[in-house]
Protein backbone atom coordinates (compact mmCIF):
# COMPACT_ATOMS: atom_id res chain seq x y z
CA UNK A 1 0.00 0.00 0.00
CA UNK A 2 2.94 2.71 0.66
CA UNK A 3 4.05 1.90 -2.77
CA UNK A 4 2.27 4.15 -4.87
CA UNK A 5 2.71 6.60 -2.38
CA UNK A 6 6.22 6.86 -2.94
CA UNK A 7 5.70 6.57 -6.46
CA UNK A 8 3.68 9.57 -6.35
CA UNK A 9 5.91 11.75 -3.94
CA UNK A 10 8.81 10.85 -6.34
CA UNK A 11 7.36 11.99 -9.77
CA UNK A 12 6.37 15.13 -8.52
CA UNK A 13 9.72 15.78 -6.64
CA UNK A 14 11.66 15.51 -9.96
CA UNK A 15 9.18 17.30 -12.39
CA UNK A 16 10.81 21.07 -12.15
CA UNK A 17 14.41 19.45 -13.49
CA UNK A 18 12.75 18.14 -16.74
CA UNK A 19 12.19 20.84 -19.69
CA UNK A 20 8.85 22.85 -19.40
CA UNK A 21 7.61 21.53 -22.57
CA UNK A 22 7.78 18.21 -21.18
CA UNK A 23 4.51 16.90 -19.39
CA UNK A 24 5.06 13.83 -16.82
CA UNK A 25 2.58 11.51 -15.78
CA UNK A 26 2.13 8.13 -13.99
CA UNK A 27 -0.07 6.06 -14.67
CA UNK A 28 -0.69 3.72 -10.97
CA UNK A 29 -2.94 1.24 -12.75
CA UNK A 30 -0.60 0.63 -15.79
CA UNK A 31 2.83 1.07 -13.88
CA UNK A 32 3.53 3.18 -17.10
CA UNK A 33 4.88 6.76 -17.78
CA UNK A 34 3.65 9.05 -20.06
CA UNK A 35 6.00 11.50 -21.85
CA UNK A 36 5.05 14.49 -24.25
CA UNK A 37 8.54 16.00 -25.75
CA UNK A 38 9.30 17.10 -28.63
CA UNK A 39 12.12 18.32 -30.85
CA UNK A 40 13.00 20.67 -33.80
CA UNK A 41 14.92 19.62 -36.55
CA UNK A 42 16.67 22.68 -38.57
CA UNK A 43 18.91 21.76 -41.93
CA UNK A 44 20.32 23.90 -44.69
CA UNK A 45 18.03 24.09 -47.94
CA UNK A 46 18.52 21.78 -50.64
CA UNK A 47 15.14 23.18 -52.67
CA UNK A 48 14.41 26.58 -53.71
CA UNK A 49 11.04 27.56 -55.34
CA UNK A 50 11.67 30.75 -57.17
CA UNK A 51 8.79 33.20 -58.19
CA UNK A 52 9.58 35.16 -60.62
CA UNK A 53 7.43 37.26 -63.39
CA UNK A 54 6.26 39.62 -66.01
CA UNK A 55 4.00 43.16 -65.74
CA UNK A 56 3.24 44.95 -68.19
CA UNK A 57 0.50 47.91 -69.22
CA UNK A 58 -0.63 49.50 -72.65
CA UNK A 59 -3.76 51.26 -73.44
CA UNK A 60 -4.55 48.49 -76.36
CA UNK A 61 -5.15 44.95 -75.04
CA UNK A 62 -3.41 43.36 -77.78
CA UNK A 63 -0.15 45.02 -77.35
CA UNK A 64 -0.48 44.61 -73.57
CA UNK A 65 -0.74 41.11 -74.40
CA UNK A 66 1.59 40.61 -77.12
CA UNK A 67 4.55 42.41 -75.48
CA UNK A 68 3.96 40.28 -72.44
CA UNK A 69 4.01 36.96 -74.48
CA UNK A 70 7.11 38.34 -76.07
CA UNK A 71 8.85 38.91 -72.68
CA UNK A 72 8.08 36.41 -70.71
CA UNK A 73 9.24 33.96 -73.92
CA UNK A 74 12.96 35.56 -73.15
CA UNK A 75 12.66 34.72 -69.34
CA UNK A 76 11.96 31.44 -70.37
CA UNK A 77 13.99 31.08 -73.10
CA UNK A 78 16.89 32.25 -70.44
CA UNK A 79 15.78 30.02 -67.45
CA UNK A 80 16.19 27.27 -70.15
CA UNK A 81 19.43 27.89 -71.10
CA UNK A 82 21.10 27.74 -67.75
CA UNK A 83 19.46 24.14 -67.31
CA UNK A 84 15.85 24.95 -65.55
CA UNK A 85 13.72 21.96 -67.35
CA UNK A 86 10.45 22.57 -68.03
CA UNK A 87 9.05 20.45 -65.63
CA UNK A 88 10.48 22.64 -63.12
CA UNK A 89 8.42 25.26 -63.73
CA UNK A 90 5.28 25.86 -63.53
CA UNK A 91 2.51 29.03 -63.79
CA UNK A 92 1.03 30.25 -60.36
CA UNK A 93 -0.69 33.26 -62.15
CA UNK A 94 -1.95 34.61 -65.50
CA UNK A 95 -3.70 37.45 -66.07
CA UNK A 96 -4.92 40.26 -68.84
CA UNK A 97 -7.58 42.66 -67.63
CA UNK A 98 -8.05 46.59 -67.55
CA UNK A 99 -7.47 48.12 -64.67
CA UNK A 100 -10.12 49.45 -62.63
CA UNK A 101 -11.03 52.33 -61.19
CA UNK A 102 -10.25 53.30 -57.22
CA UNK A 103 -10.66 55.72 -54.68
CA UNK A 104 -6.62 56.43 -54.64
CA UNK A 105 -6.29 56.82 -58.61
CA UNK A 106 -9.19 58.89 -60.38
CA UNK A 107 -8.22 58.17 -64.57
CA UNK A 108 -10.61 59.14 -67.05
CA UNK A 109 -11.90 55.69 -68.93
CA UNK A 110 -10.57 56.85 -72.15
CA UNK A 111 -7.35 56.48 -69.87
CA UNK A 112 -7.29 53.35 -68.37
CA UNK A 113 -5.19 50.92 -69.18
CA UNK A 114 -5.09 46.87 -69.41
CA UNK A 115 -2.68 45.10 -67.73
CA UNK A 116 -0.72 41.61 -68.60
CA UNK A 117 0.50 39.33 -65.65
CA UNK A 118 2.53 36.23 -65.70
CA UNK A 119 4.22 34.73 -62.35
CA UNK A 120 6.13 31.21 -62.50
CA UNK A 121 6.95 28.95 -59.72
CA UNK A 122 10.81 27.98 -60.66
CA UNK A 123 12.52 25.09 -58.94
CA UNK A 124 16.28 24.94 -58.69
CA UNK A 125 18.84 24.37 -56.15
CA UNK A 126 19.06 26.52 -53.46
CA UNK A 127 22.67 26.66 -54.13
CA UNK A 128 21.46 27.85 -57.63
CA UNK A 129 18.47 30.54 -56.46
CA UNK A 130 21.10 33.25 -56.76
CA UNK A 131 22.33 32.61 -60.54
CA UNK A 132 18.45 32.41 -61.84
CA UNK A 133 17.03 35.09 -60.13
CA UNK A 134 19.69 37.10 -61.56
CA UNK A 135 19.64 35.83 -65.19
CA UNK A 136 15.89 36.12 -65.22
CA UNK A 137 15.72 39.73 -63.72
CA UNK A 138 18.42 40.44 -66.99
CA UNK A 139 16.07 38.88 -69.35
CA UNK A 140 13.26 40.85 -68.52
CA UNK A 141 11.60 39.78 -65.36
CA UNK A 142 10.36 42.79 -63.22
CA UNK A 143 8.45 40.57 -60.26
CA UNK A 144 10.54 38.93 -58.08
CA UNK A 145 8.91 37.90 -55.11
CA UNK A 146 9.76 35.64 -51.65
CA UNK A 147 11.03 32.09 -52.81
CA UNK A 148 10.46 28.73 -50.73
CA UNK A 149 13.11 27.06 -49.21
CA UNK A 150 12.63 23.14 -48.94
CA UNK A 151 14.41 19.80 -48.73
CA UNK A 152 14.47 17.21 -51.54
CA UNK A 153 12.78 14.15 -48.99
CA UNK A 154 10.41 16.00 -46.83
CA UNK A 155 9.12 13.11 -45.21
CA UNK A 156 12.89 11.95 -44.23
CA UNK A 157 12.91 15.30 -42.47
CA UNK A 158 10.10 14.87 -40.19
CA UNK A 159 11.28 11.16 -39.40
CA UNK A 160 14.60 12.23 -38.31
CA UNK A 161 12.33 15.15 -35.68
CA UNK A 162 10.48 12.24 -34.61
CA UNK A 163 13.13 9.83 -33.97
CA UNK A 164 14.55 12.89 -31.94
CA UNK A 165 11.83 13.86 -30.02
CA UNK A 166 11.02 10.26 -29.42
CA UNK A 167 14.53 9.87 -27.56
CA UNK A 168 14.40 12.93 -25.65
CA UNK A 169 11.04 11.42 -24.40
CA UNK A 170 12.81 8.26 -23.72
CA UNK A 171 15.97 10.04 -21.63
CA UNK A 172 13.00 11.90 -19.47
CA UNK A 173 11.38 8.86 -18.69
CA UNK A 174 14.57 6.80 -17.86
CA UNK A 175 15.46 10.02 -15.56
CA UNK A 176 11.76 9.63 -13.91
CA UNK A 177 11.84 5.67 -13.56
CA UNK A 178 15.30 6.05 -11.76
CA UNK A 179 13.84 8.67 -9.42
CA UNK A 180 11.83 6.34 -7.60
CA UNK A 181 13.86 3.41 -8.13
CA UNK A 182 11.91 1.37 -10.75
CA UNK A 183 13.70 0.46 -14.31
CA UNK A 184 12.06 2.02 -17.84
CA UNK A 185 10.66 -1.15 -20.14
CA UNK A 186 9.44 -1.08 -23.63
CA UNK A 187 7.85 1.74 -25.50
CA UNK A 188 3.88 0.92 -25.29
CA UNK A 189 2.54 3.69 -27.06
CA UNK A 190 3.53 6.31 -29.55
CA UNK A 191 1.91 9.46 -31.51
CA UNK A 192 3.32 12.18 -33.58
CA UNK A 193 0.74 15.79 -32.53
CA UNK A 194 2.92 17.84 -34.61
CA UNK A 195 1.86 19.60 -37.83
CA UNK A 196 4.12 19.96 -40.74
CA UNK A 197 6.19 23.18 -40.23
CA UNK A 198 8.27 24.18 -42.78
CA UNK A 199 9.63 27.39 -42.99
CA UNK A 200 9.58 30.33 -45.75
CA UNK A 201 12.21 32.22 -46.74
CA UNK A 202 11.43 36.17 -45.74
CA UNK A 203 14.65 38.48 -46.62
CA UNK A 204 15.35 41.12 -43.78
CA UNK A 205 17.00 43.18 -46.70
CA UNK A 206 17.65 42.80 -50.12
CA UNK A 207 21.34 44.17 -51.17
CA UNK A 208 23.42 44.55 -54.57
CA UNK A 209 26.33 42.76 -54.93
CA UNK A 210 28.94 41.79 -57.94
CA UNK A 211 27.95 39.01 -59.61
CA UNK A 212 31.10 36.38 -59.68
CA UNK A 213 29.44 34.34 -62.80
CA UNK A 214 31.41 33.31 -65.49
CA UNK A 215 30.69 32.00 -68.96
CA UNK A 216 29.43 35.32 -70.30
CA UNK A 217 25.45 34.45 -68.72
CA UNK A 218 26.06 37.21 -66.21
CA UNK A 219 28.80 40.01 -66.93
CA UNK A 220 30.38 40.76 -64.12
CA UNK A 221 30.10 44.20 -62.26
CA UNK A 222 26.26 43.78 -62.93
CA UNK A 223 24.55 44.68 -59.34
CA UNK A 224 22.03 41.72 -58.86
CA UNK A 225 19.66 41.33 -55.51
CA UNK A 226 21.38 38.97 -52.84
CA UNK A 227 19.66 36.14 -51.63
CA UNK A 228 19.56 34.78 -48.29
CA UNK A 229 18.59 31.21 -47.82
CA UNK A 230 16.59 30.07 -44.89
CA UNK A 231 16.92 26.92 -42.67
CA UNK A 232 14.48 24.26 -42.80
CA UNK A 233 12.61 23.69 -39.81
CA UNK A 234 10.61 20.19 -38.93
CA UNK A 235 8.80 20.59 -35.86
CA UNK A 236 8.17 17.21 -34.13
CA UNK A 237 5.39 16.99 -30.84
CA UNK A 238 5.68 13.05 -29.53
CA UNK A 239 3.33 11.91 -26.57
CA UNK A 240 5.12 8.33 -25.79
CA UNK A 241 4.14 6.01 -23.26
CA UNK A 242 6.76 3.26 -21.50
CA UNK A 243 5.93 0.60 -18.93
CA UNK A 244 8.10 0.32 -15.88
CA UNK A 245 9.37 -2.30 -14.26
Amino acid sequence: MKCPVLFSIACFTLLPAFPQNANVQVNRENKTIAVTAEHTMTVEPEIAILRLGYRNTSSQKETAYRDNVRAAAEILKALRDAGVRDEAISTESLRLERQEQNEQRLVKPELLQFEAYQVWNVRVAAQEAQTIIALAVRAGANEVSNPDWTVVDQVELEARAYGAALAKARKIAEQMAVGFGAQLGDLVYATNNSNPLFSRFYSSSLQTSVSEVTGGAIRKQEPVLKVFPKKVERRALVVAVFAVK
